[in-house]
């Protein structure tokens, strides 16, 4: 997907809110900060998306200048395509999570199930994205070899993640920015959800510290495809990746 130029205005704009609501995050003086120059790359995604409160994501990530991949649910694609509109506005790439988020893996429901799952959630980000998504990953991780024979049918590598802020999990930020730094490396790739309206927002709330972190370490923070293509890499369809090497 290309990048989308965004207005200055749109900039100050989203850099505004966010700096209104989340002003009690510790958020404040990450963009004046010198980090060193960059000689790692790390991709960083969301799945489960997009909800109601997507706009205060992308509000932090406009505010560091950070752009990810975005695996996002077909059907939430259809329930708010505004949101979903914002994401690829804002220069962030899409991704298939399946249509339902049901599990698709191992026990397998048939391939005709994994089809319109997978065909589903594809033909609903092409409507917005303009393009079918290239990566696809599993609900829950569960994969499995009908499911691999599907993503390879419709040209789609799967995506795994080798640094997981398991924040599905009843943990804080502090907690969930320590499990992706810790596990953070050259070619990785970062698990976070979009959480649930009316969720307490620690992904959002621990994003300040990964970013600020991972950038001191000289990582520069990227979409999947951004890293692929840096990489030189050719993805196969129906591949499992955990990291980009």
């Amino acid at each position: 997907m290309k990048r989308p130029v965004l207005s200055c205005a749109s900039r100050l704009a989203a850099a505004a809110f966010a700096a209104l609501a989340f002003s009690s995050c510790a958020t404040g003086g990450l963009s004046d900060m010198v980090f060193p120059e960059p000689d790692k790359a790390i991709a960083l995604t969301f799945d489960d998306g997009p909800f109601g409160h997507t706009d205060r994501l992308l509000a932090i990530l406009a505010e560091h200048d950070v752009r990810a991949t975005f695996f996002v649910i077909g059907r939430h694609v259809q329930q708010r395509p505004e949101q979903a509109r914002r994401i690829a506005l804002a220069g962030h790439e899409l991704g298939n999570h399946s249509w339902s988020h049901s599990s698709l893996g191992s026990p397998s429901p048939g391939l005709a199930a994994i089809r319109q799952e997978l065909g589903g959630a594809s033909d609903a980000i092409a409507g917005i994205a303009g393009e079918a998504p290239a990566f696809f990953r599993a609900p829950n991780l569960n994969y499995g070899p009908d499911l691999a024979h599907v993503a390879r049918e419709m040209g789609m590598a799967i995506i795994g993640a080798s640094a997981i802020g398991r924040d599905w999990e009843s943990i804080g930020p502090a907690q969930i920015a320590a499990n992706v730094i810790g596990a953070a490396r050259d070619g990785g790739i970062i698990l976070l959800h979009e959480q649930f309206d009316g969720a307490d927002y620690r992904t959002e709330r621990a994003l300040p510290e990964i970013i600020r972190s991972l950038r001191m370490q000289g990582f520069a923070i990227m979409p999947l495809g951004e890293l692929v293509e840096s990489r030189g890499a050719a993805l196969q369809p129906g591949a499992l990746y955990n990291s980009i090497d």
